[in-house]
């Protein structure tokens, strides 16, 4: 069965989360949380989103968006996708890095 279609919108508040697969690390030390911080600044600049508060955890991370346009799936595919491909790079690893989609309330 498909996932509900996600209801984004223009000036929306959102609570995200994602966690690792299995519960694994998805934060070692301190690169990769410059490395997800990157991202943010890079999707703040590109989708215009703004990062109100985040938290970084060792296998999750909860981060607090504002959306000024309707974009939070493009924005979060991008923050997702770049993350994934800088941890790789960083663990010399590949395959999957979350556990599926992000949550946003």
């Amino acid at each position: 069965m498909s996932r509900p279609v996600r209801m984004e919108y223009e000036e929306g508040c959102y609570h995200v989360m994602n966690r690792g697969g299995v519960r694994q690390k998805i934060f070692h030390d301190e690169d990769y949380s410059e490395a997800l911080m990157a991202g943010l600044a890079e999707a703040h600049q590109r989708f215009g989103i703004q990062i109100m508060c985040y938290c970084l955890m060792s296998n999750h991370y909860y981060l607090l968006l504002k959306t000024p346009e309707v974009n939070l799936g493009r924005a979060m595919r991008y923050i997702n996708g770049v993350y994934t491909q800088r941890h790789h790079r960083l663990k010399q690893t590949d395959g999957s890095l979350f556990q599926g989609c992000y949550n946003a309330l």
